[in-house]
């Protein structure tokens, strides 16, 4: 049975550039949920920081995350992502833990 991969993508937007930052993340959900092993694929903004974002996702397999990291349309938006960031993208990969 496959591993259910989970991770957390956190993204901190230069403060002007915010908005911008949250429409190109923002443009991707449709697309990467229509995706073979998407289960999860969720943005947040946070409370405390509105520059701050984070995708919350879930894959059905490591393969289907590799597909989605090498689909255009996310490296498309990757190749944005230096001119809207403050620091580098976070990815964090966790386990269930209760």
């Amino acid at each position: 049975m496959p591993v259910t991969v989970r991770l957390i993508a956190e993204f901190v937007a230069k403060p002007e550039r915010a908005e911008d930052l949250r429409e190109l993340l923002v443009g991707l959900i449709e697309t990467t949920r229509a995706e073979q092993g998407c289960v999860r694929y969720d943005l947040w903004r946070s409370q405390e920081q509105a520059n701050v974002f984070a995708f919350v996702e879930e894959w059905e397999s490591e393969a289907d995350l590799q597909k989605h990291l090498a689909a255009p349309h996310l490296q498309h938006a990757v190749g944005q992502l230096d001119e809207l960031l403050e620091q580098p993208l976070a990815l964090r990969r966790f386990d269930l833990a209760g």
